[in-house]
């Protein structure tokens, strides 16, 4: 699972397109398109509150993606 499908299964529960979605956050709907299928795995900062904003998603809800955020970028902070 990648933070793509949290995404995604988020926005299909409340009902909204990808469009619907990129209008009420203000993030292109290529962007979302790429992060709902893996091939852009990590929203900058800016996006990642933008959509989580737009969709109203509970602590509950966007905790888990920020956790696979968290764990793709660790790897990569101790290589540094």
């Amino acid at each position: 699972m990648h933070f793509g499908d949290l995404l995604r299964s988020a926005r299909e529960t409340r009902r909204m397109t990808q469009g619907q979605l990129a209008r009420a956050s203000g993030v292109p709907q290529p962007y979302i398109w790429h992060l709902e299928t893996g091939r852009r795995s990590q929203p900058t900062a800016e996006v990642f509150a933008a959509l989580l904003y737009a969709l109203h998603l509970h602590p509950d809800e966007y905790g888990p993606m920020l956790r696979l955020l968290a764990d793709r970028r660790l790897p990569q902070e101790k290589a540094a």
